[in-house]
């Protein structure tokens, strides 16, 4: 109990950096972002299928921005306002 002041090995201070860092790139990449262009648009929705629909939000700017999850993006990326310019990926 003297040794109170006993210092972390340098290995175990970078293993741990690493995990640290690995979280929060697995908690950033969950969503991807489209945002719409035109920031006079009205609020709409992105319609999937017929049970899948994703709702924008404005952000502060006004641009109207659609959070996307990861298994979903490539669908996202073929759909109409994508392939047309409308949204782009943020």
């Amino acid at each position: 109990m003297d040794n109170m002041d006993v210092e972390i090995p340098v290995k175990a201070k970078k293993t741990a950096a690493k995990k640290a860092k690995a979280e929060n790139v697995s908690i950033a990449k969950k969503e991807v972002v489209f945002v719409c262009l035109d920031p006079d648009v009205p609020r709409f929705e992105l319609i999937i299928d017929a049970d899948y629909r994703i709702r924008g939000v404005r952000n502060n700017a006004g641009h109207l921005l659609f959070a996307v999850p990861t298994e979903d993006a490539e669908r996202v990326r073929k759909h109409f306002h994508v392939t047309t310019g409308r949204l782009v990926e943020a």
